[in-house]
């Protein structure tokens, strides 16, 4: 396996609870993983510093600052015992709620140290590599730090062991090849094997992380050792691998106490398959060989991200374009440990810089007793969107509930990449600065990496205003050709040079589908996020560095039969409840009630404009499609709808019918059965009332409160 180390540094955290040592041990041997490539990214906001052990094992280790630097620190001895034959030690960690997690040895070289930390009473534990392989964790507990105290780890005393066994959907175990004088002894049946273990404690977080690799040695099937500790430990795991038999990828998540030893299996019951299936852009379509496997896993602790990792195979090219997961990946809602992947399939190759472009998809947790779980925590990977509003560790869990969705079956329904895609531009603004960062999103938050790289730019000046245009025609919708064009218009000087900006943008009937397919155009509405978003920049701490949101100042949404260039209103609504940090912003909404027409697509244009008068103005082209009127979506003839109408604040009908009536915003107000309905108690303003007939007839009509 080949990893590419993507250490993303930023300057010491003062204090930190998710810093930790990581040790990945997947680096010692090098060995064919099925052609698989993994490319580790840590948080931002603490300062990783990373080295090869003499056993071959990479180790991560966080810059530490005391939490008080006027406070008296001890001498402390550190002492491992171990037989040299058989281990190797690796590095001691110490931690408690004042200090944080503090790495006191991070490589193992010598047997005896000392150094000076500050008092108290600290949890500690160190960990030993085995010889050819094998993982020894020795743990103290309520540790009280003295002058000159001395403290000695005995390896021998790391003999409870915990094993993990997996299973696919049919019961057969999933094995990796066993070795035996650097050959397979045994062959497996999975390869592109990938391991995450963390060992947390109760009021602290995660301590400690093992990065796990796809070589066995015959003879070795313990996972982890451990010396007998307290139900306050831990151990949580999750390992993801693709089946030789079917070249679908397994990803499956466990948590154990640390207090007893255990083998845990996973259930095949609890499997759920996942097809999810991609269409390439046209410079996709050019790159037939580029459109391989890839995914993304995402460890989280408390919401809080630990670690995440791209994997990719440029041996695997994906067949009909659809990616298959197996996933058994059950949620903490409350909190704790969570994992999820995004689907991925290569887009484009450039050979410039030897790099696939993806198109990824949302990340995804769950299983088949509890359905998937989609994800929209937004787009970034390491900074900026996903950093909370006064700054911290990044965020990506459980992400913003209002365009997060739930799935219950095999198929998505969702296809990634067939649409006109939005553009979310985050603007770094600072120190007479001004860095625009591009991501092109499609209809249901996937990324398009591709789109980066097409996308033309132009900039010109209109007295104290820049002016950005950027145009992206590697667009197909349904195989018809688009385009997007934004347009920035930001003041080069004073206290507030930024645009507002559009975080996602979507089409949902009020059955709770995700299209921009839309058959009953009466329940068909338009959501989107925006904001004012600004930039807030530390120079001495990147978890300083995080945005706002200010209120935009006014709203334009329009529509227009595509390539028509005829401009009609939509009526939006801010949705006060559904404001969300970090990432996103204010919520809005506006239905398509109003649109006229069958079997066409429209093209859709939103101007944003701030209290400064900065503005952003964005048209996709085309937007959305109206199959039809099979549901009477447009407001019928008159002599079809003489039985239903409107008169001195009541619906009169000839007969009993179902009626739903909706705000423009597209929330349903008041539903009834009756042949006479009363307004008289509804807020003053415009709805659209739906009548259905008990012979199925549905009729729409707009009515003035």
């Amino acid at each position: 396996m080949k990893t590419i180390i993507s250490i993303l540094i930023g300057l010491t955290l003062p204090i930190c609870m998710s810093a930790q040592l990581v040790v990945d041990t997947s680096t010692e041997y090098s060995i064919d993983n099925g052609g698989c490539k993994t490319e580790l990214s840590l948080p931002q906001n603490i300062d990783y510093q990373h080295f090869n052990t003499s056993e071959g094992v990479m180790v991560y280790s966080p810059s530490y600052t005391r939490n008080n630097a006027g406070e008296q620190t001890v001498t402390v001895t550190f002492v491992y015992d171990y037989d040299t034959n058989k281990v190797a030690p690796l590095g001691i960690t110490v931690y408690n709620d004042t200090q944080g997690v503090i790495v006191v040895d991070k490589s193992g070289t010598k047997s005896t140290f000392t150094c000076q930390m500050p008092a108290g009473t600290y949890d500690m534990h160190a960990m030993f590599k085995g010889k050819p392989t094998g993982t020894y964790t020795v743990f103290k507990e309520n540790v009280e730090i003295t002058d000159g105290v001395t403290i000695t780890f005995v390896k021998d005393e790391a003999n409870v062991p915990f094993n993990f066994n997996f299973f696919d959907e049919n019961g057969t175990p999933l094995t990796l090849d066993q070795y035996e004088n650097g050959t397979v002894a045994v062959a497996g049946n999975v390869n592109s094997y990938r391991s995450y273990t963390f060992f947390s404690l109760k009021g602290m977080g995660v301590v400690h992380t093992i990065i796990g690799g796809p070589y066995r040695v015959k003879g070795y099937d313990v996972d982890y050792y451990v010396n007998t500790v307290s139900d306050r430990f831990t151990l949580l795991h999750t390992a993801n691998m693709r089946s030789k038999i079917n070249n679908a990828t397994y990803f499956f998540k466990f948590e154990t106490p640390l207090n007893a030893s255990a083998t845990i299996s996973s259930k095949p019951e609890d499997l759920q398959c996942y097809k999810q299936k991609f269409v390439p852009t046209p410079a996709g379509d050019e790159n037939a060989n580029a459109h391989i496997y890839g995914c993304r896993v995402w460890c989280t602790y408390n919401g809080k991200w630990l670690l995440s990792s791209k994997s990719e195979n440029k041996n695997m090219i994906l067949p009909n374009h659809e990616t298959v997961f197996y996933i058994d990946l059950p949620e903490n809602e409350n909190g704790g440990f969570n994992v999820m992947v995004n689907p991925m399939m290569g887009d484009i190759y450039v050979e410039a810089n030897k790099q696939y472009h993806h198109i990824i998809g949302l990340p995804v947790a769950g299983n088949s007793k509890t359905g998937l779980h989609f994800i929209d925590y937004g787009y970034d990977i390491t900074d900026g969107f996903i950093v909370p509003v006064g700054g911290g560790t990044p965020v990506v869990y459980p992400g913003n509930p209002a365009l997060s969705w739930k799935l219950y079956g095999t198929s998505s329904r969702y296809i990634y990449g067939n649409s006109c895609p939005l553009l979310s531009v985050k603007s770094k603004d600072y120190n007479g600065k001004s860095t625009k960062l591009l991501t092109y999103l499609g209809r249901y938050g996937e990324i398009y990496e591709s789109d980066r790289k097409t996308v033309v730019k132009s900039e010109n000046t209109d007295g104290d205003f820049k002016i950005h245009t950027f145009t992206q025609e590697n667009v197909k919708v349904d195989g018809m050709t688009g385009k997007n064009v934004t347009v920035l218009r930001h003041k080069t000087k004073g206290d507030d040079i930024t645009a507002p900006s559009i975080q996602m943008l979507r089409f949902i009937t009020s059955e709770g589908q995700i299209t921009d397919r839309i058959d009953d155009v009466g329940s068909g509405m338009l959501e989107f996020v925006a904001g004012d978003m600004q930039y807030h920049h530390d120079d001495n701490y990147a978890y300083m560095r995080y945005y706002d949101c200010k209120p935009i100042n006014n709203i334009e949404v329009s529509y227009s039969e595509h390539e028509a260039d005829t401009w009609m209103t939509l009526q939006v609504n801010v949705v006060p409840e559904n404001f969300f940090m970090p990432g996103f912003g204010y919520f809005y909404r506006a239905s398509l009630a109003s649109v006229n027409g069958k079997g066409k697509w429209y093209d859709l244009r939103i101007k944003l404009d701030d209290a400064v008068g900065n503005t952003h103005t964005q048209t996709l082209m085309p937007a959305f499609f109206v199959k039809g009127n099979t549901s009477g979506l447009n407001e019928i003839d008159k002599s079809e709808c003489n039985d239903i109408v409107y008169f001195d604040g009541r619906i009169i009908s000839s007969q009993p019918v179902s009626v739903a009536i909706y705000s423009l915003d597209g929330r349903c107000v008041k539903t009834s059965y009756a042949a006479v309905v009363e307004t008289g108690e509804m807020p003053s303003g415009i709805y659209i009332v739906k009548a259905t007939t008990d012979d199925g007839h549905v009729f729409l009509k707009k009515i003035t409160v």
